[in-house]
């Protein structure tokens, strides 16, 4: 399946990124290394304090109570299948793809590999290129967590950090099959906003749809180490959402 990605748009989006980043996430210069210990202690003791201020660009209010019911489901289960329905510009995709990815990969040391799935490749890469975008550009995290971004980018839709996590994006519908790097497989997916009109008016798409999920993406986990979160609103009867419900209702 041929697959145009339009590079000069997400690397727009990818620079202006950037900039709203770095004028967000200051620093206190002042701060002493006993303050520093403290205020990090503090801030890892629970995952919504950690997010509104590592990642200031986005908390530019608090979280909502739906946010810290997901992001509990996720962080306290370690196999874990949720299945996000909220509405747009709720902030699903900011929790679920990039907060809550990178508190478990840094804070609970839980996380080696991410497979993060988009629409499309370029919906995907543009996932990857916001987590991307905060490990080499946001001051606060790397004051505290260290320079982390090591090799690969976000344009060839994969990259890995200087402590070894590993993040992958690909295109809904791509086979992720095989996919390793070093000893590990993936043990957190991420799939945002796949459900298309298109899509739900034939039958034969969301039973592919649903096969794609439940037997290539599942079937790639690292065993016993599961977290996938689907994100969608809820756009018809006939969606993907709606029959990973029923599934879900069934199981």
């Amino acid at each position: 399946m041929a697959v145009t990605v339009n590079y000069d748009k997400l690397t727009r989006f990818y620079d202006a990124h950037v900039k709203r980043i770095e004028k967000a996430c200051t620093i206190n210069i002042h701060e002493t290394p006993e303050e520093k210990t403290k205020r990090i202690s503090y801030l890892e003791d629970k995952y919504l304090r950690w997010f509104e201020y590592y990642f200031k660009d986005y908390a530019t209010c608090e979280s909502a109570p739906f946010h810290k019911t997901i992001s509990d489901i996720i962080i306290k289960n370690q196999v874990c299948k949720l299945l996000n329905d909220a509405f747009r510009g709720s902030a699903k995709s900011v929790h679920t793809m990039l907060g809550v990815p990178l508190y478990l990969a840094f804070v609970k040391k839980e996380l080696n590999f991410m497979l993060l799935i988009g629409e499309n490749e370029e919906k995907a890469k543009r996932l990857i290129s916001d987590v991307q975008a905060h490990l080499k550009h946001n001051t606060r995290f790397i004051n505290d967590y260290g320079e982390q971004f090591n090799q690969g980018d976000w344009a060839e839709g994969n990259f890995t950090t200087k402590s070894g996590i590993h993040f992958h994006a690909l295109g809904f519908g791509q086979d992720p099959r095989g996919l390793r790097f070093g000893e590990y497989r993936p043990d957190y997916i991420g799939c945002d906003d796949i459900d298309t009109l298109k899509r739900c008016n034939n039958d034969r798409l969301i039973r592919e749809a649903i096969d794609y999920i439940t037997g290539t993406l599942w079937g790639c986990f690292d065993k016993g180490k599961e977290r996938f979160v689907f994100n969608n609103n809820l756009i018809h009867k006939n969606s993907i959402m709606a029959k990973l419900i029923e599934l879900s209702k069934v199981a």
